[in-house]
């Protein structure tokens, strides 16, 4: 059940950005995410994949040039 905030973290994010029309800073916001939801066993890069991922299925840009 600790993973639970930081799912809805990720998935706050995702809808964010959709809602504003905007590009995902993925770094960014892995960073905010791990350091309000930290979870053990959970990495940084844990958490960027997931955004990424979650991003391309919302159709949202999620590289730094965006």
């Amino acid at each position: 059940m600790a993973t639970l905030p930081l799912a809805l973290g990720i998935a706050d994010a995702i809808l964010s950005a959709a809602r504003r029309h905007v590009g995902l800073d993925v770094s960014a916001t892995a960073d905010e995410l791990l350091r309000a939801f930290p979870v053990d066993g959970v990495t940084y890069d844990d958490v960027a994949d997931t955004l990424r991922e979650e991003a391309r299925f919302a159709g949202l840009c999620a590289e730094a040039a965006c």
